[in-house]
C-alpha cells in the first residue's frame, strides 16, 4: 500500500510516476490515467478524462503458493479518450518504461511478501496485440521479478492483459512463482473481456 505524500515529500509512486511520464513522453494527466488502469492508483493523480475506477482485492491461490491475480478498471470520458490512452500500451517504449517504473516501486511496495526475499528487479515485455471482437483490443505483456542479490534468479513470473472497448481499459494480471494454470488464465481472460463487452454495447 502507497503511503500518501505531501507535496513537499512525494512518495515513491508519485516520484515514479513522473519519471515514467518523461520516459514515455505523456502528460501527467495520461500517465496517471496509464497507471490507475494498471492498478497503481494509490498517491497519484486522476487523468481528467476518468469518469471511474475500480480494482478487484488481490486472489491469492490457497492451493498453490506464490500464484496471485487481480484486475482492474478505468472508465473515461469518451471513446477518443479511450483510444488516446489504449495507444500507449501499443507503443514500443511502454514495456521498457513500464520495467523502470516496477524496479522504482515494487521493492518498496510489494517487497518480498510472496516469495519471502525481497525483490530486485522487473522486467517487462510486449508478447502480442489481437482484436477479440466488436472492436475490442487486447494487448498482452510478459513480466519477470527476479530476487535481490547476486544472481538475480526468477522469483515470480507472470502476465498483463489490457483489454480495451467503448470507453472501458480494464487490465487482468497474473503472477505465480510456479506455472500459471492455462485453463484458469483463459477464464479469467473472456470474464473480464465479456465485461468490457458489456460496457462497449
Amino acid at each position: 500500500m502507497v503511503v500518501p505524500a505531501s507535496a513537499a515529500h512525494p512518495s515513491v509512486s508519485q516520484r515514479a510516476d513522473s519519471a515514467f511520464a518523461k520516459c514515455t513522453k505523456l502528460t501527467a494527466s495520461t500517465s496517471d490515467g496509464v497507471l490507475t488502469s494498471l492498478g497503481f492508483s494509490d498517491g497519484l493523480g486522476s487523468t481528467g478524462a476518468q469518469t471511474a475506477s475500480s480494482s478487484s482485492p488481490l486472489f491469492e491461490d490457497p492451493a498453490q503458493t506464490s500464484t496471485l491475480t487481480e484486475s482492474s478498471a478505468l472508465v473515461l470520458a469518451s471513446k477518443a479518450d479511450l483510444a488516446a490512452n489504449f495507444s500507449v500500451f501499443t507503443h514500443a517504449q511502454f514495456a521498457p518504461c513500464l520495467s523502470r517504473f516496477l524496479d522504482a516501486v515494487v521493492p518498496d511496495l510489494v517487497g518480498g511478501s510472496m516469495t519471502g526475499i525481497p525483490f530486485g528487479a522487473a522486467s517487462v515485455r510486449a508478447t502480442h496485440r489481437l482484436q477479440v471482437e466488436n472492436g475490442i483490443d487486447t494487448v498482452e505483456f510478459s513480466q519477470t521479478y527476479r530476487r535481490a542479490g547476486r544472481g538475480g534468479k526468477v522469483a515470480l513470473t507472470g502476465s498483463i492483459d489490457v483489454i480495451g472497448g467503448g470507453r472501458t481499459i480494464a487490465v487482468l494480471e497474473t503472477l505465480t512463482a510456479h506455472t500459471f494454470p492455462t485453463s484458469t488464465a483463459l477464464k479469467l481472460f473472456a470474464s473480464v473481456e465479456q465485461n468490457v463487452a458489456g460496457e462497449s454495447s
